[in-house]
């Protein structure tokens, strides 16, 4: 009986720490898109070139 409490915890952390990395590969995916959509773009990236500069663009982003 008090194996199998621990290898679901075990289960949850892993299923965690995964869940994490492919979040935060979306995340970076998505943020790497639209970074090339704006280099595209000259008009919206100097908008938030200078929004980022401003310290703005990272509240709007999340």
């Amino acid at each position: 009986m008090t194996r199998k409490p621990m290898i679901s915890i075990r289960w949850k952390f892993m299923l965690i720490i995964a869940g994490s990395g492919i979040i935060a590969v979306v995340v970076t995916i998505i943020l790497l898109a639209t970074g090339l959509i704006l280099y595209q773009v000259p008009f919206l990236g100097d908008t938030l070139e200078y929004l980022y500069r401003q310290g703005l663009a990272v509240p709007i982003i999340l």
